[in-house]
């Protein structure tokens, strides 16, 4: 697992509670550990809105999103530092 550059995962079953489980590689730093629990909490948030199912039909165009916005989120997060 160490290495494959899967950080974590949400578990569709568990929305309800939010279960996120994390990977060895989202420990790597501190950065990478709260940007694998943004974006997991993303796709947590897509499923509880869209449902399990079409979040899973439509898996690419999710995970891009979830990309994005994590993406955008430590973007700012940096520029406001300065």
């Amino acid at each position: 697992m160490i290495g494959s550059g899967i950080y974590g995962m949400s578990n569709p079953k568990y929305t309800d509670k939010g279960r996120i489980h994390l990977l060895p590689d989202a420990f790597e730093s501190e950065e990478e550990l709260a940007k694998t629990l943004y974006h997991e909490k993303t796709h947590i948030e897509q499923f509880i809105q869209y449902g399990h199912e079409y979040v899973m039909n439509n898996r690419d165009r999710f995970e891009d999103l979830s990309e994005s916005l994590e993406d955008t989120y430590f973007l700012k997060k940096e520029w406001l530092k300065t």
